[in-house]
């Protein structure tokens, strides 16, 4: 019985130094932003987008899609450079950073490169990547929010990006 109770005990000790490892690891090689802004400059923003950020992609849109300034301002970097196919989805990722950060996003709706046709009423639900499937509840978290900005300098860009939301909630 002792012995059975030690061979549980160490195998229970050896499963959570792997768990450990395994998330370490992850955490490891989890996309920072001074990575993400250190390959931009060693490789340029069009390589960045063809093939540095190849197997790191859907790291780059969850962190742009957190509506931090500086990942806003990578996905502008990239998006002045990026295919059709690249650009889709950094328009989604904008488009669940307006559920964050409405104002920084609503910033960055000057056409270069980021549309407001693109974005607002864009998720990633509304395109089946990145795990995400509540395209109603995404829609209705990006119309609070955007509907929350204030700014009179962002008037016109929020009731644009507002018209867009709700014509893209009806059935």
């Amino acid at each position: 019985m002792i012995r059975f109770t030690y061979f549980i005990l160490v195998f229970f000790a050896l499963f959570l130094l792997q768990s450990g490892l395994s998330n370490a690891e992850e955490r490891a090689q989890r996309l920072t932003l001074e990575q993400a802004k250190r390959i931009i400059i060693e490789k340029g923003a069009r390589k960045a987008v063809e093939t540095s950020f190849e197997d790191r992609w859907d790291q780059l849109l969850d962190a742009i899609a957190t509506g931090v300034s500086s990942w806003l301002d990578i996905a502008v970097e990239l998006g002045r450079h990026s295919d059709a196919e690249a650009a889709e989805t950094l328009d989604a990722a904008m488009g669940e950073a307006l559920q964050h950060s409405p104002r920084e996003v609503l910033l960055r709706l000057d056409g270069k490169p980021f549309r407001p046709e693109n974005v607002c009423g864009n998720c990633f639900a509304d395109m089946g990547i990145q795990g995400a499937t509540d395209f109603k509840g995404s829609i209705a978290r990006q119309e609070a929010a955007v509907a929350s900005v204030q700014d009179a300098a962002l008037r016109d860009r929020r009731d644009r990006c507002l018209k867009l939301i709700r014509k893209n909630k009806q059935p």
